[in-house]
């Protein structure tokens, strides 16, 4: 009605809830493997509309596990000017 495109996605489980909390450790330990650099390019969180300094482990466990602010993190991004928006997860 707006003009923006949407879609919903098909999961197996709730992500960001209580379902998640078997995974965690298995996934904290797969992010710590990782090496994370500084983004080159502004990132906003989901958690909290601001942005991202550096990726971690911690960071990243937080993302599936935390309540996802949503608005919080679009009309962060239209302050910053954003007309585009692309939503990422591990």
């Amino acid at each position: 009605e707006q003009g923006r495109k949407s879609k919903r996605i098909a999961v197996s489980h709730a992500f960001h809830s209580a379902d998640m909390d078997p995974m965690l450790e298995a996934f904290r330990q797969v992010a710590e493997s990782v090496t994370y650099g500084k983004p080159q390019i502004p990132i906003l969180s989901n958690l909290s509309g601001q942005p991202v300094e550096a990726f971690d482990a911690d960071y990243l466990v937080c993302q599936v596990r935390q309540t996802v602010r949503f608005h919080e993190g679009i009309t962060s991004a239209q302050a910053f000017g954003a007309t585009t928006f692309l939503e990422c997860g591990p």
